[in-house]
């Protein structure tokens, strides 16, 4: 379990896993601040899916532990998967 899965469990009694193995979930706000103010964590970047869901990938700087985040139109967001060693890939270095 990466750093930010304990901090956010251990920090945040109103959060509301299913399973660990599965998905956390609160409200936007008061993940984002956990990822942001227990690690670190800066949002790279985002996407829809579909037209009620948006992604968005957390990156820890020092660490290069990641966090998908999936956020819906009610103000809930999901922990959808974390890791480790994420690596930015520049266009320079992808093959033609």
């Amino acid at each position: 379990m990466t750093q930010l899965a304990t901090a956010l469990l251990a920090s945040a009694p109103q959060i509301a896993p299913a399973q660990l193995s599965e998905m956390i979930c609160d409200d936007k706000a008061r993940l984002e601040q956990q990822l942001f103010g227990a690690s670190g964590a800066v949002r790279q970047g985002r996407g829809m899916r579909g037209p009620d869901a948006l992604l968005e990938v957390w990156i820890e700087p020092g660490s290069g532990d990641w966090t998908l985040v999936q956020s819906y139109p009610n103000g809930t967001s999901c922990l959808v998967a974390m890791g480790e060693h994420w690596e930015v890939i520049s266009q320079q270095q992808e093959p033609s």
